[in-house]
């Protein structure tokens, strides 16, 4: 979705078919790219006549109007004005419920007669929906700071992923642990693998089942370790990857992908994954793709109807996180009051 179209999803029409207009001031928190930030700026900016307060750490904070039909435009003239200043504490704790767990204090500055500035609200969004309402009461001329008690509920994201392939009788590998990094986290280097000892390459070489080919960069010891499989069983021998939480309008990102080594792999197999979001637990299937042998076993033994027991192939294959599993809630704060004016009495 362009920001264009993000701007214009913020297009309200009464039920009635009376078109809505600003009116009540709030003040929004909108994570984007910081490439795109004045860009952003610009557009709501225009369309909107409001006020880009900041821009800082990724968060744009603008002063919107509420909604006024346009039968009412005419007839109230609201003068008040609530913009927010800060909030403590910047990172929330939550319980496994996904519940906050310590009070949100948000500093606010207040203008507009008594009467406008009744019957207020913090109002906590997440990717730009209201979810929750919590009354204030009545605010005074001001600054002020206003608590939002704990209990509130939080959609967020567990820095823990877990995922397991299903196999077609229906069982599934034992599930891997996964981390789910930070946006801005980068990937450490990784070590190559050490080449063998003297006593390794021995123990292959006397081995009944010796590596007969193995593509540039596999761990051979990885490699020698199917032996430990039944001939027909899937099973998982290491992942690779590194995933990063994602946010906002996130279909349009590269998949996050993860490599997986073990045996008798088809594409198409699913991989089940799941964490928690918010106390829930979320679950979503991707399937493997890319599959091929990246290691063969041989055989010493003579007896030409030898049939192996284990399997004798190493396979590598590809999966695809789903974004359900990274993407993270983007969660912000504005206020509302009665009555408000145009954002210039902002200013």
């Amino acid at each position: 979705m362009t920001l264009q179209d993000q701007i214009k999803c913020c297009d309200r029409r009464h039920p009635g078919g009376s078109d809505f207009r600003l009116r009540t001031y709030d003040v929004i928190l909108l994570a984007v790219a910081q490439e795109s930030m004045e860009e952003l700026a610009d557009m709501v900016s225009h369309r909107y006549q409001t006020n880009l307060l900041a821009i800082t750490s990724g968060l744009a904070i603008f002063v919107f109007g509420g909604f006024q039909t346009s039968n009412q435009a005419n007839s109230v003239a609201p003068n008040a004005c609530v913009t927010i200043q800060q909030i403590s504490p910047e990172m929330t704790k939550v319980d496994d419920s996904g519940r906050t767990t310590e009070p949100i204090r948000i500093t606010i500055n207040a203008q507009g007669s008594p009467e406008d500035l009744k019957k207020a609200e913090v109002v906590y969004l997440e990717d730009g929906v209201e979810r929750s309402a919590i009354p204030l009461g009545d605010l005074h001329t001001g600054v002020q700071t206003v608590i939002v008690p704990p209990g509130l509920h939080m959609t967020s994201s567990s820095q823990l992923f877990d995922m397991a392939l299903l196999r077609p009788d229906g069982t599934e590998t034992p599930a891997s642990s996964e981390v789910l990094h930070g946006p801005n986290a980068t990937r450490p280097k990784e070590a190559a693998f050490p080449p063998l000892t003297k006593e390794e390459e021995q123990e292959e070489e006397d081995s009944a089942q010796p590596i007969a080919t193995i593509e540039p960069g596999v761990d051979r010891e990885e490699a020698l370790s199917i032996t430990q499989f039944d001939r027909d069983e899937v099973a998982i021998t290491s992942e690779d990857g590194f995933a990063k939480e994602t946010s906002g309008d996130d279909s349009k990102l590269p998949p996050q992908i993860y490599t997986l080594h073990g045996v008798n792999f088809k594409d198409g197999m699913l991989v089940r994954f799941s964490t928690m979001k918010g106390g829930r637990s979320v679950e979503a299937t991707s399937p493997l793709m890319h599959t091929k042998v990246i290691a063969t076993l041989g055989h010493e033994d003579p007896d030409p109807d030898w049939k192996p027991t284990n399997p004798t192939a190493l396979m590598t294959a590809d999966v695809a996180v789903p974004l359900v599993i990274t993407h993270t809630a983007q969660g912000g704060f504005s206020v509302r009051t009665a009555h408000s004016a145009p954002s210039k009495a902002c200013r």
